[in-house]
């Protein structure tokens, strides 16, 4: 089990022990009626049914508990059919033969998906896993229109977003330089004119490139007033992605002023 952003210790600080309850089993025997030209077949076949409760706790270096962890995912049962056969006789014989290594096979599934569960849990209680996201930079191109300035809003952006974990203050520098460029075409917008070199479209598409930007700026008020611009133009086409883009920014917000 790995918790991600924790090192492993031999000094035995934290220990985390998995209380197993035990491995228990019910079955109730099935029929399926099957019908072909006009021909009815019976199969006969059981239904397991399985437990394996889980207690997570932690124990700090003397071995007494810190915490103990009911995860209800854990008491959730695991279902599971046999093969069907044509005769009662036959599941009878099969489940006699074949019962153990059926149950061992189904325990270790039980064990396999529980384990799964905690190591999700422990690592949202106390972990720091990584997650990728890709930021998407919206720029705007026409032969007839210059849109140069969009190229180079591009460049920056796309050198702030790959050096954000890297070098935060170069990042924090060329995200702002891009947003100063997009709030700066931004000044000339005409929503009614389709003609416009700014018009409604390219003026959603610009706001969306700075709500992104300012999220990653840890300036969410100018990020969630880009968002709220957008909706104001009604282009159908970012629906979607301004709901996805507001989740993030309300999380990455949350754990901004949680860690600062």
């Amino acid at each position: 089990m790995n918790i991600e952003g924790l090192n492993g210790s031999t000094s035995g600080d934290v220990q985390i022990s998995i209380a197993m309850s035990g491995f228990t089993f019910s079955w109730e025997e099935k029929t399926k009626t099957t019908t072909k030209n006009e021909v009815k077949t019976v199969q006969y076949y059981y239904i397991i049914t399985a437990y394996h409760p889980m207690t997570v706790i932690t124990r700090d270096a003397n071995g007494l508990a810190v915490a103990e962890y009911n995860i209800p995912a854990l008491d959730q049962p695991m279902t599971q059919n046999t093969r069907m056969y044509s005769s009662k006789g036959s599941l009878e014989k099969y489940w006699k033969t074949g019962k153990n290594s059926f149950l061992e096979s189904m325990d270790k599934k039980l064990m396999d998906r529980n384990v799964d569960i905690i190591s999700a849990h422990l690592n949202d209680m106390h972990g720091k896993p990584q997650t990728k996201r890709s930021a998407k930079i919206i720029t705007v191109k026409d032969k007839k229109v210059d849109y140069s300035e969009y190229s180079w809003a591009f460049e920056k952006a796309f050198a702030g977003y790959h050096s954000i974990l890297s070098s935060p203050e170069e990042a924090k520098t060329n995200l702002s330089e891009a947003v100063k460029i997009w709030e700066e075409a931004l000044k000339e917008v005409d929503p009614d004119n389709k003609k416009a070199r700014i018009n409604k479209k390219v003026a959603a598409a610009t706001h969306f490139n700075c709500a992104e930007a300012y999220c990653w700026l840890n300036d969410y008020s100018k990020a969630l007033y880009h968002m709220t611009k957008i909706k104001t133009y009604d282009v159908k086409k970012y629906e979607k992605q301004i709901a996805s883009l507001k989740a993030f920014i309300d999380d990455h917000k949350a754990r901004y002023e949680a860690n600062n």
